[in-house]
């Protein structure tokens, strides 16, 4: 794709709205097959699946060896032909998953896990092929989010309507699991045929052409390994050595996890391609969109941590009430979670992956020692408390690299401290007074709207238009 074509503000305005209903809607449905799942099989169940797809996903991100990513950045700034750099990356990656998804199959079955957690891994064994034959890639170095959006949206609906008939026709489990592959299938079917200009003719490879491929993606490889290691880890370590109570708690609290970070993956999805192709200052504006996405997390963190229970219950059924001192935890998550994704975007569009998977590494043994120690005296929270401290470590190790005045994170995490501290303190105290989400809402409003609006106004701009706003410099 040439320079000129990259779209304007316009352009990014529809391509964050397109992929945040895109996502919206997968996500809402993937949380409907969750839902049916935990409320019709329990909560071991989604604990069970939830573990499995941890697992698989090793397999996944082992195939993706990071060249999905390493293919936007060069499919945007127009390196080489586009059907012989797909054709590449598609053999690689199917080499990759068939040797990681052999590796993974053996791992399980020594680990020491139950039955129960074993089979769910077997029913999402061709998961991994499917990610492998997936062109998201290519629509979205393009900008073509609507196609992109359309494509996953359709494949989740297939997947998901499969799935709960499954379990309220058959009542089975391990066939519901199974939909969820066969959705991953149509999604790479109609993302194919929506970009066929662009992989067709298809071109022919050699051994050594898919070799050096695979070479030019493992800067990628290792930050996305380490990353799913940092991710998956916690929940591993925890359906070994927790009990069955903390692995559906946590499994629950997870699942809300995926679903509060979409919209910050959502604008890591649509600004990579343009900072890689811009150059991306740390300038006012740059941390304008910093600001904007952290204060909107912080803004999300505050409504789930006073409705806990009520979502918990309202998602996975009564059984979930008692997840809700985990939920409340990846309240607290959020503003950090979204703030560390924003930076990891900045470090990975510079070209620096191998840097960035250094330092998720070197967060890995602090997090199994932490989350090790935390379960034992925690249960299902130790995990969160594990995965909050040395995430606030990534954060300072990524600003570091990307050489982040301090001055900068100071003032971010005092607005942040400032306007989750007041809700929770805030919800805290009546909340020991009345179980009423009414008056809960009003706390949070009386406190949360100022704390806002001093914030912003303390780093001056525009920071919520400066999300669709491109840099000028």
């Amino acid at each position: 794709m040439r320079r000129d074509s990259v779209p304007g503000s316009d352009g990014v305005r529809r391509g964050v709205l397109a992929l945040a209903a895109g996502e919206a809607t997968t996500r809402l449905l993937g949380f409907a097959l969750s839902a049916v799942i935990a409320r019709r099989a329990g909560l071991d169940a989604l604990a069970a699946l939830t573990v499995a797809q941890g697992l698989i996903a090793y397999a996944l991100v082992a195939g993706d060896a990071g060249l999905s990513t390493d293919a936007v950045r060069r499919l945007a700034a127009g390196d080489g032909s586009r059907s012989h750099l797909i054709a590449l990356t598609t053999a690689a990656q199917i080499c990759l998953t068939a040797a990681a998804t052999t590796v993974l199959l053996i791992v399980v079955a020594v680990l020491p896990l139950t039955t129960a957690s074993k089979q769910p891994v077997l029913a999402l064994s061709l998961l991994p092929l499917s990610y492998a034959l997936n062109l998201g890639y290519v629509l979205q170095s393009s900008s073509r989010f609507k196609a992109l959006t359309i494509s996953r949206i359709t494949g989740q609906v297939a997947g998901v309507v499969l799935g709960v008939a499954c379990l309220v026709r058959f009542d089975s489990f391990l066939l519901a699991v199974a939909s969820i592959v066969l959705g991953a299938f149509v999604t790479d079917l109609l993302i194919a045929v929506a970009s066929r200009q662009d992989w067709m003719p298809v071109r022919q490879v050699t051994v050594r052409a898919v070799l050096v491929r695979i070479k030019q993606g493992r800067g990628f490889l290792g930050y996305t390994m380490a990353n799913h290691a940092s991710s998956s880890s916690p929940l591993l370590v925890i359906a070994i050595i927790g009990t069955a109570p903390d692995v559906a708690h946590y499994s629950v609290a997870q699942r809300i996890l995926l679903l509060a970070m979409a919209p910050a993956q959502i604008l890591a999805a649509v600004l990579l391609p343009r900072i890689s192709l811009r150059g991306h200052v740390l300038d006012d504006e740059y941390w304008s969109q910093v600001l904007s996405v952290s204060v909107v997390a912080a803004g999300a963190a505050s409504a789930l941590f006073v409705f806990a229970r009520p979502i918990s219950e309202a998602l996975f059924g009564p059984a979930a009430a008692s997840a809700a001192p985990v939920v409340r935890l990846v309240a607290i998550f959020l503003p950090v979670g979204y703030t560390s994704l924003l930076l990891t975007t900045t470090l990975l569009s510079r070209g620096r992956a191998s840097m960035q998977a250094a330092i998720t590494a070197g967060s890995l043994l602090p997090l199994l020692v932490l989350a090790a120690t935390f379960i034992r005296s925690s249960g299902a929270e130790g995990p969160l408390y594990a995965v909050l401290l040395t995430e606030v470590l990534v954060i300072v190790a990524v600003s570091r690299a990307l050489r982040v005045p301090p001055a900068c994170l100071v003032r971010l995490a005092l607005v942040l401290v400032v306007l989750f501290g007041a809700v929770a303190a805030s919800v805290h105290g009546v909340g020991t007074l009345t179980n009423s989400l009414g008056i809960l809402a009003l706390v949070w409003l009386a406190t949360a709207a100022p704390a806002v609006v001093l914030g912003l106004r303390a780093f001056g701009g525009r920071p919520l238009a400066a999300l669709t706003v491109s840099s000028r410099r």
